[in-house]
């Protein structure tokens, strides 16, 4: 699944953050100027299910729970 195109004219924040399941921030993308893609080693983060979540402008904007092994 891609996270949902955004309109970056009227962005002024954007960050993903990437949660384990039981809740806890493993990972803070500030998001900048064009970059569009994200890419994430599973060593940054380990194995298991985890919660993407993308903020616009400190609100969030879309959701992703995917699982990786």
């Amino acid at each position: 699944r891609v996270v949902k195109k955004h309109n970056v004219s009227y962005i002024n924040t954007a960050d993903l953050k990437i949660f384990d399941i039981s809740g806890k921030l493993l990972k803070k993308v500030v998001l900048t100027g064009n970059n569009s893609i994200v890419e994430i080693n599973p060593s940054e983060i380990g194995l298991g299910t985890f919660v993407y979540t993308l903020f616009v402008d400190n609100k969030k904007a879309d959701i992703l729970k995917k699982f990786i092994n």
